[in-house]
């Protein structure tokens, strides 16, 4: 078995949240963490240990700010507890979200 690596794609963004799709290759575990990109970038110990576990193939981080830069970094974990490299992809969230409001005058 080979190094683990894996891709992260950004799919789907919102003013407060964020989709990832993750592919993996030789990769028995997965964490993730989303970040402002203004925050000094994380190692992959701390991706493991602060980040989330990943138990499938995509996953929404919620709860953002709109109109920020955020970095998604990942790290996987193989065989023999091998840690890949730090993996990332960046987004900027949307507008903020007006409400509508609709008066109806007779």
């Amino acid at each position: 078995m080979g190094k683990p690596v894996m891709r992260l794609t950004l799919t789907d963004s919102t003013d407060v949240s964020v989709e990832v799709a993750i592919q993996t290759l030789n990769a028995n575990e997965v964490y993730l963490s989303c970040l402002e990109s203004e925050i000094t970038a994380p190692d992959a110990s701390s991706i493991i240990s602060e980040g989330v576990r990943i138990e499938s193939d995509k996953y929404v981080f919620t709860d953002l700010s709109p109109e920020t830069d955020y970095t998604v970094y990942g790290v996987c974990i193989g065989e023999k507890d091998i840690v890949s490299k730090v993996y990332t992809a960046s987004v900027t969230t949307e507008e903020a979200k007006k409400p509508s409001v609709t008066i109806n005058v007779e």
